[in-house]
């Protein structure tokens, strides 16, 4: 399926991508309403950064997996496009029981030194692999994120300014976010960039249909499809 009404904000993207190739660390959160198309974003960004010859690694936050300390990051270093040395140092640092037993902390209050530890070999391992390769991390649907892996994540985008380290947050603003102060802490970064998808126009609605249907049909049906779906 093509993107419709996306090209400015896939533009955006692109140009954060190329920005952090040189060595500039970039932080950005796509915001939108239930089925905008955050996802088809991220799907189209992944075959950006891969034309650019990026590690990218990927999750996807789930309201039931919310509890499971360290969710969001187990999907990430289980990554086939990360080496295998990666990957195992990774998913061993994150069997580390004081990972493992940390609660959901909706106030991001600071970590135990053991943790902090943890983070920070964690990002050694990261930093250390974009010098090789540049890489994008995204996070689909992070209002659902458990708290030590949005924590980390966290601790990582305030540590990239000078990688080449990009990391791309989408969250659906209808539902409850997963942390109040994910905002904030992000806002205080200078390399932050807020992205907000809008719902598709009218004439928006029309194009997508015109991939399923006949051109005058499409047209004849956007409006009542638009009314309908917003």
């Amino acid at each position: 399926m093509n993107l419709v009404e996306r090209e400015t904000e896939l533009t955006a993207l692109g140009n954060l991508r190329d920005i952090c190739r040189q060595g500039q660390g970039q932080v950005a959160l796509v915001s939108s309403t239930v089925a905008t198309g955050n996802t088809a974003l991220l799907q189209a960004l992944r075959a950006r950064v891969a034309e650019a010859d990026f590690v990218y690694l990927d999750a996807v936050a789930s309201r039931t997996e919310r509890a499971m300390p360290m969710g969001v990051l187990g999907q990430m270093f289980c990554c086939r496009t990360l080496p295998p040395m990666i990957t195992q140092r990774g998913t061993r640092l994150l069997d580390n029981p004081a990972l493992t037993a940390m609660p959901y902390d909706p106030g991001l209050r600071s970590v135990a030194d053991i943790t902090a530890r943890i983070f920070e070999e964690l990002r050694s391992l990261l930093i250390d692999l974009a010098e090789h390769h540049p890489v994008a991390i995204v996070v689909d649907d992070v209002q659902h994120a458990d708290g030590p892996s949005l924590q980390f994540l966290l601790y990582l985008a305030r540590r990239i300014k000078s990688s080449r380290i990009l990391i791309v947050f989408s969250e659906c603003t209808q539902l409850l976010s997963a942390n109040p102060l994910l905002h904030a802490e992000l806002l205080r970064l200078p390399n932050f960039h807020h992205i907000q998808l809008a719902p598709l126009s009218r004439c928006g609605v029309a194009t997508l249909l015109a991939d399923y249907l006949d051109v005058p049909a499409a047209r004849r049906l956007a409006g009542p499809c638009h009314a309908v779906t917003g």
